[in-house]
């Protein structure tokens, strides 16, 4: 990214993550019968951009406590994907494979961002409005 500014959440590892699994989610579902393309191929696949573009928007907020609010929105995203990912195996969409592969995504994803969520919060589970915020660009 020669002179182009970068933002913070894109040097956040949870995002990058979170990329990689809609790359994952828009491939293994490519091959949807044309019956789920605005039911359950669509859904899966707007679960997964909503983890990628919370993260981003949360990270611009000034307040602690919108931060945490986009990134538990980001958290209920990536849920919605491995129910959905569930429900594409039960279907038979999904191999057993590609459900743990999700899930596993899934996994590291809720951790991280478990671990986000938290860095904004104080002990008195009140949020921490000292930090600065994560927009930070470069030039």
């Amino acid at each position: 990214m020669d002179n182009v500014n970068s933002y913070a959440f894109e040097r956040l590892e949870v995002f990058s993550k979170s990329r990689n699994l809609v790359v994952s989610i828009y491939k293994m579902t490519g091959t949807f019968p044309t019956s789920e393309q605005f039911g359950l191929q669509s859904q899966i696949r707007r679960a997964a951009v909503s983890i990628v573009l919370n993260i981003a928007e949360g990270s611009s907020r000034f307040s602690n406590k919108e931060k945490i609010r986009f990134f538990e929105v980001a958290y209920g995203s990536a849920i919605e994907v491995l129910a959905a990912g569930l429900l594409c195996k039960d279907l038979s969409y999904f191999s057993e494979e590609q459900e743990l592969e999700v899930r596993s995504q899934v996994s590291d994803i809720t951790k991280m961002l478990s671990g986000l969520k938290n860095r904004y919060f104080d002990n008195s589970n009140r949020a921490n409005d000292a930090d600065p915020p994560l927009y930070i660009i470069d030039s």
